[in-house]
């Protein structure tokens, strides 16, 4: 499961709908944690294959996605701002696309998790 730290104004923001998309900059951190949530979801032979398939596109116009089988849609959770509220949601694609029209405004390659059915326990 790929777990989320999110401030209070992104959390807010996922809370009431608006936000529909989680990125982080593509590096090594985060291709480990990505491509750990796969081998735990779908076993180590097809997760392996998952993760292959998101490349690095040759161009800064490309996405590289990858969109699960509604069965196989990969859970995640989300923590408010280091606080005891949890959230959880699902992430039915994964995209790889350059960060400079996102909200990270990164000049670098960054994952795309679409995030869908958000969802806060209350604490």
């Amino acid at each position: 499961m790929l777990n989320f730290i999110l401030t209070n104004h992104w959390w807010n923001e996922y809370e009431s709908g608006r936000k529909k998309h989680e990125y982080r900059i593509r590096n090594a951190y985060w291709d480990t944690r990505v491509s750990n949530a796969f081998i735990q979801k779908f076993g180590e032979e097809k997760g392996f294959d998952f993760f292959r398939k998101l490349t690095t596109p040759s161009s800064t116009k490309e996405i590289s996605a990858i969109e699960f089988p509604k069965k196989l849609i990969l859970p995640c959770r989300f923590r408010r701002a280091y606080t005891s509220k949890f959230g959880f949601a699902s992430i039915p694609s994964i995209c790889i696309r350059y960060g400079k029209d996102t909200d990270l405004k990164a000049d670098d390659w960054v994952y795309d998790f679409e995030i869908s059915d958000f969802s806060c326990l209350p604490f």
